[in-house]
């Protein structure tokens, strides 16, 4: 496999921020601020602390689901394996992270196929829901893929980031039409860290730059039109263009807390409920159920190895544990279906080719 050795310091840059300063940097990058009208009695501050810790009781002694193997994909470069980077396949003296690389992404495609972006082997791949691989896409509108990362799609609409030049394609599988947009850089629609990416069904795209901590939004015609301060905590987007993320700051009481917030299309802001269990870590929103409420990936405690999903009401309460799964390094690794369950995938490349990808569903209790 060939590598590229600018995009895997890139990348190693990247993921050593990610862990290394992730859970601890979200306080220190975020402006922290109290919420106005949030005054409270000290009887019930004992009642919400009492509140919460019983939260946290329920969260971690309840057994987690297990979550549904769909299908397991082979490590490797031939039809239907997918790529990897690490000690075992890298040149002397290039292997300098402590954790191998897999694949950048999941999707689901037309037809409730399974898309799995394979950086490594510059392609996506498609499957069926039985592990059945349907088909091959090295290129989108004779574009080539290069080390395709981040990956979205919805109805014949499809997203993609190319990693090796921070190119982002935007691609209408009914028209044929191939937008580009962003490209390494600092200034005025560039991009420097392409870590997610949502599109709309009007053609716009959403992108999380990781190195800017930015929130970059692009018109159907490939132009920014807005960037906006972003936490590094995932962010999801409805039908209606309705930008949902995280925002963590203290409330009147000096407690940290997750907040989900709504941002509308028209720029307004608003703040809707905190998640329970604040004491968990890294968190991250995969996306929203088909009744608004939301889906958060963990890292679970006391691991490096494990996530955890969380999934709660329309209202941020009742928080149920959907399942855990093998840290893959990359964020887009799931993604919510129609249905509401969550489709990812479980991976540790350090081993490989030892072992596989395995694709997994998570479904509510």
């Amino acid at each position: 496999m060939t590598r590229n050795p600018v995009s895997v310091g890139h990348f190693a840059i990247r993921r050593r921020t990610a862990w290394s300063g992730f859970s601890k940097g979200e306080s220190e990058a975020t402006e922290l601020r109290e919420p106005k009208g949030r005054g409270l009695s000290g009887s019930i501050v004992v009642r919400l602390l009492s509140l919460w810790i019983l939260c946290a009781v329920v969260l971690f002694s309840s057994p987690c689901a297990q979550a549904e193997v769909l299908f397991k994909v082979p490590w490797g470069t031939g039809p239907g394996q997918i790529g990897y980077y690490n000690q075992h396949s890298a040149g002397p003296g290039q292997f300098d992270q402590p954790y191998g690389e897999g694949p950048g992404g999941i999707a689901i495609g037309p037809d409730n196929e399974i898309w799995i972006s394979d950086q490594w082997n510059n392609r996506i791949l498609r499957f069926t829901r039985e592990g059945k691989l349907v088909g091959t896409v090295a290129r989108l509108g004779g574009a080539q893929l290069a080390h395709p990362l981040s990956l979205w799609v919805s109805g014949k609409k499809v997203v993609v980031v190319n990693r090796t030049d921070q190119t982002i394609f935007n691609y209408d599988l009914s028209t044929k039409k191939l937008v580009k947009l962003g490209g390494y850089g600092s200034g005025p629609g560039q991009l420097l860290q392409a870590e997610m990416v949502i599109g709309t069904p009007q053609g716009n795209v959403w992108v999380g730059d990781f190195m800017a901590s930015k929130l970059i939004h692009f018109g159907p015609d490939g132009k920014e039109i807005e960037r906006r301060p972003w936490g590094l905590d995932g962010f999801s987007v409805n039908a209606t263009g309705e930008l949902f993320t995280l925002d963590f700051h203290k409330n009147s009481q000096g407690l940290g807390e997750h907040y989900l917030i709504s941002n509308s299309p028209t720029g307004q802001k608003k703040e809707l409920y905190p998640l329970s269990a604040p004491e968990l870590q890294a968190p991250l929103l995969v996306g929203l159920d088909t009744t608004g409420g939301p889906i958060v990936r963990f890292v679970k405690p006391g691991t490096t190895k494990k996530f955890l999903l969380v999934h709660y009401d329309a209202k941020g309460l009742a928080g149920k544990p959907l399942g855990e799964t093998s840290v893959g390094i990359t964020t887009q690794q799931f993604v919510v279906t129609p249905t509401g369950s969550v489709i990812g995938l479980s991976f540790d490349p350090t081993p490989a080719p030892q072992g596989s990808v395995e694709v997994v569903e998570f479904k509510r209790p």
